[in-house]
């Protein structure tokens, strides 16, 4: 985790409540611990039709206690749990059921674990699309309803990630890859504007039941290069590297500000790093970390970048 001691509020807030509030999770040690744990908790639709729910697979959500007090026990009181928008709604948006949500929860109260919430884990109800008119609108609705069942709950400001990993989720919805979707490739762009639409109205819903909220938001760091006998191709590998900030650029409104996007909308980066998240492009070769490759940049290199373009406290997630 990089974090600034000294860091200014950047926002407009003007809410003397909303200061106080927020003051009750400080910038310069706003996690219960360094070191984090986390819990699989992917829920959409596969390419075969099936639904997932990695929570229940892996048999977590039958036991948050001993999980939680497991992870106390190493030291690792904070850790980063999935809501599950699907989970709680499998029958439709209109019926939620927040029992699991509630039992995490009452878990992590239970043994001084803090909790980092992900809303929407690729997965939405059966009656939801993320190519609907009104899915920011349905989205806030559900993260508005969350987040007064956790205030009700806890009476503790909480932190949230809206919609977990939007640039890939946009991109595996695109390229039929990974999760089922009824979208192209050349849609990809459309979706993650809609993704990140959605997350800005979440953001704005959970504040009006959560003065004192804030919010992580967590992409893949990726590092794209030419093939060794394409250097014509490195102008089109750095172009592509650069879809990369998209999705923070427009939640803090550098890009597409039609969306609604500010700075205010994002106290922390959070960041993943996968093992293969470094290739040519075109050939999809990896440069695998084990491989010496010279063209693969050190994981330092892509946060100390990350660091620089936003200078928002950074959390690898």
């Amino acid at each position: 985790m990089i974090d600034r001691a000294d860091r200014t509020d950047r926002t407009d807030r003007t809410d003397v409540r909303d200061r106080e509030a927020r003051a009750s999770v400080p910038f310069n040690k706003p996690f219960a611990s360094f070191w984090m744990a986390g819990f699989e908790g992917a829920d959409h639709i596969d390419l075969h039709g099936q639904p997932l729910d990695m929570a229940a697979v892996t048999g977590h959500a039958a036991q948050f206690d001993a999980d939680y007090q497991r992870a106390a026990a190493l030291g690792l009181r904070t850790v980063r749990e999935s809501v599950g928008w699907r989970v709680c709604a499998p029958d439709g948006h209109r019926r939620l059921d927040f029992s699991r949500l509630l039992r995490a929860a009452d878990a992590a109260q239970a043994h001084g674990v803090q909790v980092l919430w992900s809303l929407m884990h690729y997965g939405t109800p059966p009656d939801v699309r993320v190519t609907d008119a009104d899915f920011a609108d349905r989205f806030a609705d559900f993260a508005a309803a969350a987040a007064r069942q956790l205030r009700n709950r806890t009476g503790l400001p909480a932190i949230y990630n809206p919609i977990n990993e939007i640039g890939f989720l946009a991109w595996a919805m695109a390229s039929q890859s990974t999760i089922g979707g009824d979208c192209s490739e050349r849609d990809g762009y459309v979706v993650k504007s809609r993704l990140v639409q959605a997350a800005l109205r979440g953001i704005a819903a959970i504040r009006a039941e959560d003065s004192g909220a804030r919010f992580i938001h967590i992409e893949p760091l990726i590092h794209v290069v030419a093939p060794a006998d394409q250097p014509e191709l490195a102008q089109a590998a750095a172009e592509f590297c650069a879809y990369q900030w998209q999705v923070w650029d427009m939640l803090t409104g550098r890009v597409a500000p039609e969306l609604g996007g500010t700075p205010a909308a994002m106290d922390w980066i959070g960041v993943n790093h996968y093992h293969d998240a470094q290739w040519e492009i075109n050939t999809g070769v990896r440069l695998d970390w084990h491989s010496g490759d010279a063209r693969r940049r050190p994981f330092g290199s892509l946060l100390a970048e990350a660091w620089q373009r936003y200078s928002v406290p950074l959390v690898v997630a």
